[in-house]
């Protein structure tokens, strides 16, 4: 027998470098948009790092529950 297959899903992993004297404003600009995409059901994961020995170095990292396109079309053309 076939066994269906795998749920698709996207993982992202995005890195910003930041000015060190502009992190406040970029994490209070930021917690908006992250508070907004955790809530949704597609979202499965979304975690914010910092990199302690490197000020201003953030890495992101996004599971979602579905496929690029569908990433591409319903999440970046949000406002």
């Amino acid at each position: 027998p076939t066994s269906p297959a795998p749920p698709k899903q996207l993982t992202l992993f995005v890195t910003f470098h930041i000015h060190p004297h502009l992190i406040p404003t970029f994490l209070s600009a930021h917690r908006p948009v992250w508070a907004a995409c955790t809530p949704e059901p597609e979202c499965l994961l979304f975690d914010v790092f910092q990199d302690p020995s490197r000020p201003g170095r953030f890495r992101f990292v996004e599971v979602w529950s579905r496929d690029r396109e569908w990433f591409e079309r319903e999440q970046l053309t949000k406002p």
